[in-house]
């Protein structure tokens, strides 16, 4: 679900800069409607609320250089309701049947809040040499954004998209690199920013300036980019194969038996407490009272009281 929040994130900051500087009514509910599909998505998605007052703030503050006036009340009532209007339902929802907006799912106990973890692309081996150019480009935006902080727009906007989701990132949920999947958008222009300033220093390449070869080259880098979009789709094989496979056969597909058994423990009486090995079943089994632990041979009586249910997997036995 990262990536397609990233999806509508982006989209949501691209027409918010295109209402800037169009001021057209309708780039603006298209910026609201692209933020709520990112909430919607992922819980992760509602951090663009504070990329949306970030941005309202810094045009507001923006304005005294620029002839251009920051939005209007209309155009930030549209924002508001293209937002509320996609990802109000399913929150509402959420708070009438689990009595919270966004459920306490987060381990955020387990953060990483280190130097380390400020860059975070720069160390992890699957972004290969992207890792370089996405950490040098934010370091070149924030440069950019310092240096010229009363005129520079673009690099100031790129941040304004990132940091906020970086930060809540860093200090609460940097156990898990795959969140940043969301701000992947962002850190990719700021690297091709970078890239860019440095061809316009060399001169571009003799390749890029001949259009076959151009063409062969950007066909190469889709031709690189379909081993990465193959290895982000689980179970290919079965959705090729069966398309139009109900939601029933998909949490098959995703979690195999522990879909029916997950359906049979939603049915026991609540307040029960179950002993289960398998790490993943208290997801699939959500809301049911699952403790995982070792369920072997060696189990004493004293550590099954208090359970109702032993679960056992296949191949586990007493």
């Amino acid at each position: 679900a990262d990536l397609p929040t990233a999806f509508y994130f982006g989209l949501a900051t691209l027409f918010l800069i295109r209402h800037y500087r169009s001021r057209s009514w309708r780039d603006a509910l298209l910026a609201g409607l692209f933020a709520g599909l990112a909430a919607w998505t992922k819980n992760s998605g509602l951090l663009i609320v504070f990329t949306l007052a970030g941005w309202l703030l810094y045009t507001q503050w923006r304005a005294r250089f620029d002839l251009l006036r920051p939005p209007d009340r209309r155009d930030i009532a549209l924002i508001v309701v293209g937002f509320l209007a996609v990802c109000a339902p399913w929150y509402l929802r959420t708070l009438l049947t689990a009595g919270v907006i966004v459920p306490s799912t987060g381990w955020t106990w387990a953060a990483q809040r280190t130097l380390f973890n400020l860059f975070p692309y720069l160390w992890d081996s699957r972004y290969l040499w992207l890792g370089w150019l996405f950490s040098g480009g934010l370091v070149f935006a924030i440069w950019q954004a310092w240096r010229a902080r009363a005129t520079e727009l673009a690099s100031t906007f790129l941040l304004i998209c990132y940091v906020p989701f970086f930060v809540i990132w860093w200090a609460l949920f940097s156990y898990e690199d795959r969140f940043l999947l969301v701000l992947i958008p962002f850190a990719a222009v700021m690297g091709a920013a970078l890239a860019q300033v440095g061809l316009q220093r060399v001169g571009p390449p003799p390749l890029i300036q001949q259009p076959r070869l151009l063409a062969a080259l950007l066909a190469f880098m889709i031709f690189l980019a379909l081993p990465a979009a193959s290895a982000a789709v689980l179970f290919k094989p079965e959705i090729v194969r069966r398309p139009l496979m109900s939601d029933a056969d998909k949490h098959r597909v995703r979690v195999g038996g522990r879909y029916d058994m997950a359906l049979y423990l939603q049915t026991l009486p609540v307040g029960l407490h179950l002993l289960t090995s398998d790490h993943l079943l208290p997801y699939a089994a959500y809301p049911a009272n699952l403790t995982v632990g070792d369920v072997g041979n060696n189990l004493t009586p004293a550590q099954l009281a208090g359970y109702q249910y032993l679960i056992l997997s296949p191949g586990e036995s007493l």
